[in-house]
């Protein structure tokens, strides 16, 4: 048995129970593997946890280039106390399938990835995790950092080692690449591995149904719920690649994109989100409008501005309590900064007609005193009923 056939048993092994349906019975198609970091298969495959965020900046740049447009391209990041995993995903609809099969083909077909591509792209990933070293917690990075790096330099210093990192071949992802596409030409589910307590191997298995649903018995009695429904944004919606948050944020895990988490891994699997306590949704909002550019803002057509007032006002209520020791000054600089990168890279419109859509402001230049002066005394009631129960955002 050649070195590929036993990588190969080794991920079907793994992914045992993995559920592959033909693409033609499913509305939407996944691409997914999954990874247990630091293992003795991630050994054996001699190939680092970290590189599927990677992955999921190749594909999303690699895709825009070759003109197919995605509904979708992410991962998600999940922890368990004494195990980790990283599971990334490509999700597009059916008639979009078989463009980045060939697509993903032709990367190791012809090897057409260059070196300096996957040398920026591994740049960019480290740089949005200095980034968010500068504004949160030094100790929620450098554990990010570990998880995602065991063994590794970088679980020492994220920001310092970019060499490591850009020493990537191109022939590592293509090589992996070929193993999953050779697993089979499928659809599979995806599952949650939890970070909560008391949490058996058996919930950690893939699950075999679709559209993705964590078990309640995942969570405690405690946990609260967002629920984000929603149809297909046609036309004039775009989404980001970016890892998906979940878990105790506080304690466990630092996200870079929780609006893509929120927006748009739940549209797509018209599905639930969990999230385990107060503190964790807190976190989450925070980032949604932190990084508003991933997610609300993309999520503008058809969208009827009363049904995002929730989230608006749900935004309102985090500015007016900040947290991990964050000012709402310098909330206000990073959101200008991260909308002024924004500008740079889309058309201008796009940007100006989603601010006006889901803020109600008439620019960007009134967008922050908008969201500033609305009262967020009824909102602080709600927030306080929702930690007893279920929310749920309705997104059209």
């Amino acid at each position: 048995m050649s070195d590929l056939s036993k990588k190969i048993e080794l991920i079907k092994k793994y992914n045992r129970k993995t559920c592959w349906i033909p693409v033609a019975q499913a509305h939407r198609a996944y691409v997914s593997f999954a990874i247990p970091g630091g293992s003795a298969i991630e050994k054996q495959l001699n190939f680092p946890a970290g590189i599927s965020h990677f992955l999921e900046h190749l594909i999303y740049r690699q895709n825009m280039l070759s003109g197919y447009p995605l509904d979708n391209a992410g991962g998600k990041f999940g922890l368990e106390t004494t195990r980790e995993y990283l599971f990334i995903y490509a999700a597009f609809s059916n008639e979009q399938i078989r463009n980045i099969i060939n697509l993903v083909e032709s990367w190791w077909r012809h090897l057409n990835l260059s070196q300096e591509i996957i040398t920026t792209e591994s740049s960019i990933v480290i740089d949005e995790i200095s980034y968010e070293r500068q504004k949160i917690s030094r100790i929620l990075v450098e554990d990010l950092s570990r998880q995602l790096f065991p063994n590794s330099h970088l679980s020492v210093d994220f920001s310092g080692n970019r060499e490591i990192i850009s020493s990537l071949k191109k022939e590592q992802i293509v090589d992996f690449y070929q193993q999953i596409l050779n697993i089979g030409y499928g659809v599979t589910a995806i599952s949650d591995v939890s970070p909560w307590e008391n949490c058996h191997e058996e919930t950690l298995q893939t699950s075999d149904y679709l559209p993705w649903t964590p078990p309640r018995s995942m969570f405690n009695k405690n946990a609260s719920v967002i629920q984000i429904v929603g149809k297909n944004i046609s036309g004039s919606c775009t989404v980001v690649a970016g890892r998906v948050v979940a878990g105790r944020l506080s304690e466990d895990v630092i996200g870079s994109h929780a609006a893509h988490a929120c927006l748009s891994f739940g549209k797509i699997h018209k599905g639930q989100i969990y999230f385990h306590d107060k503190l964790g949704l807190r976190f989450l909002y925070f980032y949604l409008y932190q990084y508003a550019e991933y997610g609300i803002l993309f999520a503008k057509a058809e969208c009827e501005r009363s049904k995002l007032n929730l989230v608006k006002n749900i935004l309102i209520d985090i500015l007016d309590n900040p947290i991990e020791g964050s000012t709402l000054e310098r909330i206000k600089k990073v959101t200008i900064h991260r909308l002024g990168t924004m500008i740079d890279n889309l058309q201008r419109s796009v940007v100006e007609e989603s601010v006006n859509t889901l803020f109600g402001a008439k620019s960007l230049s009134t967008l922050l005193d908008t969201v500033y002066k609305i009262s967020c005394l009824e909102l602080k009631n709600y927030i306080d009923r929702a930690m007893l129960g279920s929310v749920s955002v309705i997104i059209y």
